[in-house]
C-alpha cells in the first residue's frame, strides 16, 4: 500500500495504458489550446525511462487486446480508433 516515484513522462495530459512484454505503454492526449497532441510512450522499469513510440492519431481509453494471438494496444475516442503493435 504505497506509491513510488518514477521518471517523469515526457508529455503530460490525460493518459491510459497497458502492459505488454514487461513494458508499460501509455497513450497521452494533450491539448495545446484547441490543438490535440497525441503521444505513445513505453516505460521500462529496468531503466526507469520512457521511450517515445509511434504516435496515434487519437488517444482515448487504451487497452491490451490479442489479435491473431499477438498482444496489441487498442485506443478509441468518439468515432476514431487506432491499434499499436509493439
Amino acid at each position: 500500500n504505497s506509491w513510488s516515484t518514477r521518471a517523469s513522462i515526457p508529455l503530460g495530459g490525460a493518459a491510459n495504458g497497458a502492459v505488454i512484454g514487461g513494458r508499460f505503454y501509455v497513450g497521452v492526449g494533450h491539448f495545446n489550446g484547441s490543438t490535440p497532441d497525441h503521444r505513445l510512450y513505453a516505460y521500462s522499469p529496468v531503466t526507469n525511462k520512457w521511450t517515445a513510440k509511434a504516435a496515434p492519431d487519437v488517444v482515448g481509453s487504451t487497452v491490451k487486446v490479442f489479435l491473431n494471438g499477438r498482444p496489441r494496444l487498442f485506443t478509441a475516442a468518439a468515432d476514431r480508433s487506432a491499434m499499436f503493435t509493439p
